[in-house]
């Protein structure tokens, strides 16, 4: 499968891997695949990444659906306030690079408070 790393922000963490399938999709219509958001669980904290997220991405990936797994910014140590930039991220990488067009469902993700956001954020579509 293909994974094509895009940045989205000019920050080193604001960066997304795209998961494509190789072959054709079985959900394809009209020219488009599905592609599911995965938002990294990790309270938030440096040592957890996009990584934690990979094994799901190639799973959707080999069956048929794309995969936009997106880093943000985490805390370290001395750090204040920093979920307030993670969520501000997270929205931000729904942006141009981003290759879901239509939200027809929230983000799927390992951390509740993300779901919420998420499914709150999108209701008026990317912007």
């Amino acid at each position: 499968m293909a994974c094509d790393r895009m940045q989205w922000g000019a920050e080193p963490w604001q960066y997304a891997d795209l998961y494509m399938p190789d072959d054709e999709s079985p959900y394809q219509k009209g020219g488009n695949i599905p592609c599911v958001m995965l938002i990294h669980g990790g309270f938030w904290k440096e040592q957890y990444t996009s990584e934690l997220m990979r094994p799901i991405a190639e799973d959707l990936a080999e069956a048929g659906i794309a995969a936009w797994n997106i880093e943000f910014k985490r805390w370290k140590e001395g750090d204040e306030g920093v979920w307030m930039d993670t969520l501000s991220d997270v929205h931000a990488s729904m942006g141009p690079t981003c290759p879901i067009t239509e939200y027809r469902c929230p983000e799927v993700d390992d951390h509740g408070s993300f779901r919420w956001w998420a499914s709150r954020s999108i209701i008026g579509g990317k912007g």
